[in-house]
């Protein structure tokens, strides 16, 4: 058993003082959206497993332009766009009304001369001339200032995705369209090409906003600011140079298996320990923030118990306990007397509630089953939601060695994997247009200290 515990069994009467983050030098929003996770999830699992190319099409149409709901670049920009100086926010509108409304008629045109003439000269001139035509397409979203290409770098990789793509149903479907050994040689170049140079820009990206980071925000600003620029290059960018990479060196026609977590912020009081989170670089981060990679995917979360102090008799959080599908378990916080306990029986935690002013009071857990499990008591209003569409989560930190808390919990962090099932595991993915996005009807769970939870309808 792994153990980063406080033993606090005797916690007498503390108010817990109000803290407050100074102003973040981090140019960005709350980063924990990902408008685009429907066409990582299209890329990874349903594009090499739909036989005609009209339908890879339709499918990249409803990804990318749902009928529903607005483009996934204009998703983006409303995530941003409060962000960016106004001069460039009215370019980068005009790339959308223009560019991109003029790119969905293309590949709409496409899709039909492929679905209508397949195999005929038509339908192949139609797919080279769009194939041509996106070469750059990226250029839209990299050619601002540092800060302005850093909050719009998700708009870049998406454009990404649907480059890589497209010029990959050519060198995969190249028989059904008639294309020449040659335009395939041109296509597979295009991606190599493309691929190596994003990789380098968005790794640049992410550098020079860290190093910006660690050398300008104040000792307790600089866990926050550093977690904020991590997670959003590793979710928006980093997350989608591992699929295009993966695409670039072995097809749309493998299985592709990510490595890429993303990190949270911490949420309520930032302390020694979380600010160390904050300091290890990715490739250092250990369980139980990045659980042990066995081959095909990260060790699960199988079980949670959360311990609970109290403050002038009312129930707060005080610690937790993870235990991994690998068998390894980790204490975190203060350890007490008094738990509650949750198998999550092959679920996994999408969603966490937590509420606090400079110490945990309440952490409400949902699962991919519906059931909840929570622990402590809310008193605050100060609210945060640990949440990434299209994400699990998996790992967890929480830290108490903030001594005047008197063993209740400072803070919490998550890290976030890409789901590979955000549809139902045993639908045929040849059978669904798009993954689908309706979840089971929330389930509630009733747990009682020193016991499993007990499920009500």
């Amino acid at each position: 058993m792994n153990s980063e515990s406080n033993t606090a069994l005797d916690v007498t009467n503390v108010v817990s003082p109000m803290m407050t983050r100074g102003k973040s030098k981090v140019p960005l929003p709350q980063w924990e959206w990902d408008n685009a996770c429907d066409i990582k999830y299209w890329m990874i699992k349903l594009a090499g497993f739909i036989p005609e190319v009209g339908a890879i099409l339709s499918t990249m149409l409803e990804v990318c332009w749902p009928s529903k709901k607005e483009n996934v670049w204009q998703q983006i920009l409303h995530e941003v766009e409060n962000m960016i100086e106004t001069s460039k926010l009215t370019i980068i509108q005009g790339v959308l009304r223009g560019f991109i409304n003029e790119m969905e008629g293309k590949v709409t045109h496409v899709q039909f001369m492929l679905e209508t003439h397949p195999g005929s000269r038509e339908a192949h001139d139609a797919y080279m001339s769009l194939a041509r035509y996106l070469i750059g397409m990226e250029e839209h979203f990299c050619s601002f200032d540092d800060r302005t290409n850093l909050q719009i770098m998700p708009m870049y990789t998406a454009s990404l995705m649907l480059q890589v793509m497209y010029w990959s149903i050519g060198v995969h479907k190249s028989q059904e369209m008639g294309l020449t050994a040659r335009e395939v040689e041109e296509m597979q170049d295009i991606i190599d090409r493309l691929v190596d140079r994003s990789s380098a820009y968005c790794h640049a990206l992410y550098d020079t906003e860290y190093d910006e980071i660690i050398n300008t925000s104040d000792a307790y600003d600089i866990t926050n600011d550093l977690l904020s620029v991590r997670g959003h290059c590793l979710m928006h960018g980093i997350e989608v140079l591992e699929i295009v990479e993966q695409i670039k060196a072995r097809g749309s026609k493998e299985n592709i298996i990510l490595k890429t977590l993303s990190y949270s912020e911490v949420f309520d009081r930032v302390t020694p320990k979380t600010k160390l989170q904050a300091l290890t670089e990715d490739d250092n981060m250990v369980a139980p923030l990045k659980p042990a990679w066995l081959g095909n995917n990260y060790a699960q979360i199988r079980s949670l118990v959360g311990y609970i102090v109290r403050i002038g008799g009312a129930p707060r959080v005080g610690g937790l306990g993870i235990t991994f599908t690998d068998g390894n378990t980790y204490q975190l916080g203060t350890i007490t007397r008094e738990y509650r306990n949750l198998e999550l029986n092959g679920s996994v935690i999408t969603l966490i509630e937590t509420w606090g002013s400079g110490a945990i009071d309440e952490a409400l857990f949902t699962l991919s089953d519906g059931r909840t499990f929570s622990f402590g008591q809310r008193y605050s209003y100060n609210y945060r939601r640990f949440e990434a569409p299209g994400h699990y989560i998996t790992g967890l930190y929480l830290a108490s060695d903030e001594p005047s808390l008197r063993g209740q919990a400072a803070g919490i962090m998550a890290s976030y994997h890409l789901r590979n099932d955000p549809a139902t595991p045993s639908t045929p993915v040849s059978s669904v247009p798009r993954p689908l996005k309706s979840l089971p009807r929330r389930v509630a769970v009733s747990v009682s200290a020193h016991g499993e939870g007990r499920t009500r309808d």
